[in-house]
């Protein structure tokens, strides 16, 4: 039976989407490949697909998926069941660093991989699918070539959003997902170090970053935008997308070709090889060959062994990086890790990237090859107000924006100013240079973390910063509108926002904010006829979209202040 907050849950979205059976049955019948171990049908009701045996779950974990609402339900299961559609129905393994749970729960235990796995499941291993339950999967991950039997991996579960189906890629270029995985990979470490590795974050953090939003759950996302009175019944958060190919990140080098002459005795002189006398050199260079032909030999076979991953470099950005997450973790108080909060970070995760898709190319190409990502927090904890209006930048290119902030916002198109906003600012902030040392360079977390937050807030302040006045905000506001109006949303709600905060100046929960900032009400003033002349001369769309359902829908399941 589920709790009365949960039945009620699921009646108010039984309203607005279609049954789970009425959504299988619309299905196409699937065509399971060689080698999937899918059962679903479309004839499948979900309470047929949600009855696994107590032996294979735990018991706490029962009804706890289907507690958070049939929005996530249904893209779990179009997960398992899309996939059944394609010639290869199996979904590869995405996030950088999936770790295969004994249970589908966030506490759960790790299945035990053999090191040969390298930390975490590869990225880019076909993952063969056994049943859904809620928004997790159950399989086994294909195992890696020249793997020995004894080494692949038994079947556990893995969140939906950690794979990917066949065809569909990460919105994230190479580059930051290798940053991404040396957070992931080196966090675990660093915590231990500073005697926090049970610190309830640590899961959290790790578990938001592994999300992957694809590029074609983006472009479901923006396809299903509200512009007529026939709104789209289906969740734009959890439905899979449409297919493209991965890059794999866990590479497996191995040296298979060797020089047959080795440059050692190619580079040495050539001696007299007299066969008389004591001249008996030739002797010894008989036997450098023959010793050097089974080094080769020695390295032909150890290269026809399977050898781990090596660990990622812990670089400069992989440290700025661990340094955010230690700020946000030591002086910000932030919500548990739970399916709703997922669903939160998520949805900010997809305003904000088709948000910066509509930005200008230079704000694109600041962001191109860096790491970012945005969190929500209930206020810093020097502060007595219990939800006020804080935004704040840390390293590593975490985003932080108060619950009292994101409740501010009616819709989506505001929400995505509020968001994208912070991302045109970040290129025209300058923060006081942090170096770490070379040796047991974690110390400076706990040592200097709060100095460094000091230092971001003060640059971050139109009142304090050095190099941040009103004209600067205004041109921030201008280009957000723009990002805005390029991206699909309308522009208007860049100045209804900022309008709408201004009128609310005198709350106790927005007086920190407007301690910061200066010339609040010049800049409302001027973004309403900015934004008209801009309107006029680059022929902005004023019929952006606003998607006030769908940006109601997610609020009602995200408990934004509890």
């Amino acid at each position: 039976m589920l709790p009365l907050r949960s039945r009620s849950k699921l009646n108010e979205m039984k309203a607005f989407f279609p049954s789970p059976a009425n959504f299988f049955r619309s299905l196409p019948p699937p065509s399971h490949g060689s080698g999937s171990k899918v059962t679903l049908h479309p004839a499948d009701g979900l309470e047929n697909v949600m009855k696994p045996s107590p032996r294979q779950l735990p018991r706490k974990s029962h009804g706890n998926c289907i507690a958070t609402g049939i929005l996530a339900t249904l893209g779990a299961l179009g997960l398992s069941v899309g996939i059944s559609a394609h010639a290869n129905p199996d979904p590869t393994v995405a996030g950088p660093f999936t770790p295969l749970r004994k249970a589908p729960v966030f506490e759960s235990e790790s299945v035990y991989l053999s090191k040969n796995w390298g930390p975490a499941i590869p990225v880019g291993r076909p993952f063969r699918v056994e049943k859904v339950y809620g928004r997790w999967i159950y399989g086994t991950p294909d195992p890696l070539p020249k793997m020995r039997p004894e080494e692949f991996s038994s079947a556990g579960w893995v969140f939906s959003r950690f794979l990917l189906r066949p065809g569909d890629s990460d919105t994230q270029e190479p580059s930051v997902r290798k940053i991404t995985e040396g957070i992931l990979y080196h966090s675990q470490k660093t915590w231990q170090q500073l005697g926090k590795e049970k610190d309830p974050q640590l899961l959290a953090w790790n578990f938001y970053e592994n999300l992957i939003l694809s590029k074609g759950a983006l472009k479901q996302f923006q396809d299903q935008d509200q512009r007529t009175a026939e709104i789209p019944r289906e969740n734009f958060l959890f439905s899979t997308s449409p297919p493209v190919s991965l890059a794999t990140l866990f590479a497996h080098p191995l040296s298979l070709a060797f020089s047959p002459f080795p440059s050692a005795i190619a580079n040495e002189k050539p001696e007299t090889v007299g066969l008389t006398g004591t001249d008996l050199g030739f002797l010894d260079q008989e036997f450098q060959v023959v010793q050097e032909q089974k080094r080769i030999q020695q390295q032909k076979r150890e290269a026809l062994k399977l050898k781990p991953p090596g660990a990622p470099a812990l670089t400069k950005e992989v440290q700025l990086g661990l340094l955010g997450r230690y700020m946000a973790s030591q002086h910000f108080l932030l919500p548990p890790l739970n399916h709703e909060e997922v669903d939160g970070f998520f949805y900010m995760k997809a305003v904000a990237q088709r948000a910066l898709s509509g930005c200008p190319v230079k704000v694109k190409n600041y962001w191109k090859n860096k790491h970012w990502n945005f969190f929500r927090f209930y206020r810093s904890k020097n502060l007595t107000v219990a939800y006020p209006w804080q935004e704040i930048t840390l390293p590593g290119g975490y985003f932080g924006i108060s619950a009292k902030a994101l409740d501010q916002t009616s819709d989506e198109s505001e929400l995505a100013f509020l968001l994208v906003r912070q991302l045109v600012r970040e290129s025209r902030l300058k923060f006081p240079k942090i170096n770490f040392p070379s040796k047991n360079w974690w110390t400076l977390l706990p040592e200097k973390s709060a100095e460094i937050l000091e230092g971001r807030w003060k640059s971050q302040s139109g009142k304090f910063s050095d190099n941040l006045d009103v004209s600067d905000e205004i041109q921030i506001d201008l280009i957000a509108a723009e990002c805005l109006a390029n991206s699909g949303y309308q522009p208007q709600s860049a100045h209804v926002f900022l309008r709408k905060m201004f009128l609310q100046r005198e709350e106790k929960w927005a007086e920190w904010y407007f301690q910061q900032s200066i010339g609040f009400e010049y800049r409302t003033e001027q973004m309403v006829q900015r934004i008209k002349k801009e309107m006029d001369v680059k022929k902005w769309n004023p019929d952006g979209v606003r998607n006030q359902k769908r940006f109601a829908s997610v609020l009602k399941q995200w408990n934004l202040m509890p």
